[in-house]
């Protein structure tokens, strides 16, 4: 007997474009797909119940359904035809980024206790309705929607099919600008923020039936971070 693992990719790209014109430019790109398994994201992996493949065949981890990302150039316009010191100061800069959007992936709740009897690892729990998600630190999903399954029996609940972890919501954004320091001498500033809104994107979150952290978020992704950088050019 052997188990075959497999996975199939479906989506829709969408792709928008505006080249550099009056010292603009952008690019924004989307994609909707579903990314599905028979093989629990592993070649590898062995069936839980040897008597029903169906067990292993869900979302894949790395599903994301939604997928947005935008970036953009804009050179500021204003000052050129100031003062000199007004115009030095003020004029010439670049502001870019990237803002992306995903939605988060499967989440696969297991049990620690050998419910079945067998050598069967990652063993999974009974679902008893649908899964309320209320996406918060404490409780992302609703706990009280799962149960251990009876001694000598396997789970109901599906693969990936528990919930959905938490998304990605991100800023990052620069701005650069050159001075001139006499004829052929340029002194280049840059100044680069990532998740400059300090939006809190979370990470991990407690996947095993009945224990400390089930349902809790365990994690998070970094925080605002910010780097200036001067360099001078001959």
């Amino acid at each position: 007997w052997t188990f075959s693992a497999g996975s199939k990719y479906n989506s829709l790209q969408v792709l928008v474009n505006k080249n550099l014109s009056h010292g603009f430019e952008i690019r924004g790109a989307y994609t909707w797909s579903k990314t599905t398994t028979a093989g629990a994201d592993s070649v590898y992996a062995s069936p839980i119940d040897a008597y029903n493949g169906s067990m292993m065949r869900g979302y894949a981890g790395q599903d994301v359904g939604h997928l947005f990302v935008l970036s953009y150039v804009w050179d500021l316009p204003g000052f050129r035809n100031s003062v000199p010191v007004t115009r030095l100061l003020l004029s010439g800069w670049t502001l870019s980024g990237i803002t992306s959007f995903q939605s988060g992936n499967p989440l696969n709740v297991t049990i620690a206790p050998n419910r079945s009897g067998t050598a069967s690892t990652s063993q999974r729990p009974n679902v008893n309705g649908p899964v309320a998600q209320a996406d918060t630190v404490q409780s992302w999903f609703d706990i009280t929607a799962f149960s251990l399954p009876a001694a000598g029996t396997y789970g109901n609940l599906g693969y990936d099919r528990a919930a959905r972890g938490p998304g990605i919501q991100n800023y990052d954004m620069g701005i650069h600008k050159q001075f001139p320091v006499g004829e052929r001498v340029k002194l280049d500033f840059r100044t680069e923020w990532f998740n400059v809104l300090n939006h809190p994107n979370y990470g991990n979150v407690g996947l095993v039936f009945n224990t400390s952290t089930f349902g809790k978020v365990t994690s998070a992704r970094d925080a605002r971070i910010g780097q200036v950088a001067l360099k001078l050019i001959w």
